[in-house]
């Protein structure tokens, strides 16, 4: 499990990285959420079905899951700019390890 790492604002914000199992964090106040990054399929065809489902069916459920465990290699494009790849690996997991990685480092 990765840790939790939140920064506090002199304005009284403060900032944190939320992933699956960090519910807890709507709990304390007033909560914006906004995606820091995607993780999407590197083939042109598989992503566009993939953004398609995920735009039907959510991020969580059986068509969600079901997509996770698609083969790689899979990419990662942070939100500021969604036509820029930042990552890619074949690895879905491995993406994602260093897409928390960065923006534990970055937050």
């Amino acid at each position: 499990m990765q840790p939790i790492i939140v920064t506090c604002h002199e304005d009284g914000s403060a900032t944190a990285l939320a992933v699956e199992g960090t519910e807890f964090v709507r709990s304390i106040g007033s909560v914006t959420m906004k995606r820091a990054s995607h993780v999407w399929p590197c083939h042109p065809v598989k992503r566009t079905a993939f953004r398609v489902l995920r735009s039907l069916f959510g991020e969580r459920g059986r068509v969600a899951e079901w997509c996770r465990q698609w083969r790689g290699p899979w990419e990662v494009r942070f939100a500021t700019n969604i036509h820029r790849v930042v990552f890619s690996h074949p690895s879905r997991r491995v993406c994602i390890e260093w897409e928390i990685d960065q923006l534990n480092g970055n937050v």
